[in-house]
């Protein structure tokens, strides 16, 4: 995978000064001055302990820093994740091309938001087919969404999502009956919830093009489109608009100051899933398990 979270790291705090010892060893000045500069080939020097730090620091958020072993685990589940993985990221980037939507989705991105949604549990249990996407997949609104998500489903997972079969229908954590898909193999759920993190950018685009003046998406720093398409995707286009007009493109750089597990907070899940995709990146980094 490739390194595209790090320069962002040059926005944590400088290293604590140590009792009657400088603030920073040379070479974490080193490491530091290698990020800013964003000359990935030094700063990937960095330990994976060292970027979740530094990403908690900035973001004032947990990370999950157990993403990397849930996605290299050699089990069956695992193997046909990661097997996929690449397939359901060409299918993803493709349909935004044709979508012209100038944006090309990483596997670390798709596998973290996967991940996020419950996918590190089907991984970790060794759970690869009769799965409901409610519960592990993060597409509670599949079937609401079906004829907007339809450019972005591989022929196949769109005849799944018609057949009556499938169907299966929930009450979510507002009291909302949604419908989802059931009886999916693993790489179905990766690519449904997949298809639906391309359709949350796709709404961004066009949210981002309505401001004034207009921001091309394209142009975003990375970890700014991540936060909120992730933010998209996880609290619904709408309520991503909402916030999105109201505080800015940046907001993604203000630090969480309240409680640290505010799961119920937009933000604060968006700030912890791209602060996670960011150290996962990291950890991933010409990984070609």
């Amino acid at each position: 995978m490739s390194k595209t979270g790090l320069p962002d790291l040059a926005h944590a705090p400088p290293e604590p000064t140590t009792a009657g010892g400088p603030a920073a060893s040379a070479t974490t000045k080193q490491k530091a001055a290698a990020i800013a500069a964003g000359n990935a080939a030094l700063a990937n020097i960095l330990s994976d302990d060292e970027v979740a730090r530094r990403i908690r620091a900035r973001t004032g958020t947990k990370v999950h820093e157990e993403y990397e072993h849930v996605f290299k685990v050699d089990n069956g589940t695992g193997r046909a994740f990661r097997a996929a993985l690449p397939i359901v990221t060409k299918v993803v980037n493709d349909a935004l091309k044709r979508a012209g939507i100038a944006v090309t989705l990483d596997e670390s991105e798709l596998a973290a938001n996967f991940l996020a949604e419950g996918g590190d549990q089907l991984l970790a249990r060794d759970v690869g087919k009769g799965i409901d996407g409610f519960g592990h997949a993060g597409i509670d609104t599949l079937m609401q969404k079906l004829a907007e998500l339809a450019p972005y489903l591989p022929p196949d997972l769109l005849a799944f999502a018609r057949d009556k079969r499938n169907h299966v229908t929930h009450t979510n954590e507002r009291g909302e009956q949604v419908h989802s898909l059931q009886n999916l193999a693993i790489d179905q759920a990766l690519q449904a919830n997949a298809s639906m993190y391309a359709l949350a950018l796709s709404d961004l685009t066009g949210d981002l093009r309505g401001l004034s003046p207009p921001v091309d998406v394209a142009t975003l720093p990375e970890l700014a489109r991540v936060f909120w398409t992730e933010l998209y995707f996880n609290a619904g286009s709408g309520r991503g608009k909402k916030d999105l007009i109201a505080h800015g493109v940046d907001w993604y750089k203000e630090r969480w100051t309240k409680h640290r597990g505010d799961g119920s907070s937009p933000k604060y899940n968006a700030l912890v899933r791209s602060g996670s995709w960011e150290l996962l990146d990291h950890a991933t980094d010409g990984d070609d398990s």
